[in-house]
């Protein structure tokens, strides 16, 4: 919501999403807040969404060294662009731009607007129970969906909040996520569903799958809102692309291909463009990648 501009399209995104898009779930704060600080209510949101992106300090120092040393050049991250900015993401203070500082001192007055992301995700090989959360097998799903259509008939909106407040306890796989977004016409509930699925699907590798059941214009706003390098997982990178360089978030993704194709075995990047001229990558992007072109 925060990317449209004032008039009725943001109007009739912010009537649609509702509570579904303000609602604060502590065991899952992933999705966009507009934050009144001189509500001690928002005021205390924003104070534990600060403690959440300190705490993730160390996965994302975690992801720096995984990134670190890889092929393609070395990999930019939120100190070089906003757009690599991982968990406090399209942060505007007062109608201004304004990125995450770990010493910032939350005023008590102003409008903070922002896509926090959560980036741990459960273990797939693991057991959630043994975290206190729960799972739903097919038959509590169609349960689940029997609760979504009576306590709120005829409201998108209303089943894509419980839709958030069961997942501060419980998980979902990806075809019940698949099933959830199918259900939904509206584009800003669609991405709503994804934001809040996003680290709360079990088989989280086979997301990618789900993503591509939305229209183009819905991926491009998740996109925004996730963060294309958080979407991006290696273990299924096999797509077709077009990239940017000039972006920070598409070159990293330029360099993650440049590693995967150097370290597995035979031609895996066909049909290659620069500036629509047939291309073969160089060798020498697998040291620097270049900053421009398409």
């Amino acid at each position: 919501i925060g990317l449209l501009h004032e008039g009725p399209e943001k109007e009739l995104a912010e009537k649609m999403l509702g509570p579904a898009s303000f609602a604060f779930t502590f065991n899952n704060p992933t999705g966009y807040f507009r934050l009144n600080l001189s509500d001690p209510a928002q005021r205390e949101i924003c104070l534990r969404l600060l403690d959440f992106r300190n705490e993730l300090v160390p996965r994302l120092l975690q992801l720096r060294r995984y990134y670190a040393g890889r092929y393609g050049g070395r990999r930019e991250d939120e100190m070089d662009h906003a757009d690599l900015e991982r968990v406090w993401r399209n942060g505007r203070y007062g109608g201004q731009p304004m990125r995450y500082r770990r010493d910032w001192a939350v005023p008590f007055s102003g409008i903070l607007e922002l896509d926090f992301v959560e980036i741990t995700k459960p273990d797939p090989h693991g057991d959630v129970k043994d975290a206190g959360y729960r799972e739903m097998g097919s038959v509590d799903f169609e349960r689940f969906l029997y609760f979504l259509n009576k306590e709120a008939p005829n409201d998108p909106a209303g089943q894509v909040a419980l839709v958030r407040s069961f997942s501060n306890t419980g998980f979902f796989t990806c075809a019940q996520i698949a099933k959830l977004v199918d259900l939904h016409e509206h584009p800003n509930l669609r991405v709503e569903l994804m934001v809040i699925a996003f680290a709360r699907t079990i088989d989280w590798h086979g997301l990618n799958n789900v993503i591509y059941r939305l229209l183009p214009v819905e991926r491009k706003q998740l996109y925004n809102r996730l963060g294309l390098i958080n979407l991006f997982d290696e273990t299924m990178a096999v797509d077709y692309y077009e990239l940017d360089l000039a972006q920070a978030s598409q070159r990293w993704i330029m360099q993650e291909m440049m590693h995967l194709a150097a370290n597995e075995p035979g031609n895996n990047m066909v049909d290659c463009t620069l500036d629509g001229v047939d291309f073969d990558p160089p060798a020498g992007w697998l040291q620097d990648a270049p900053k421009n072109g398409l």
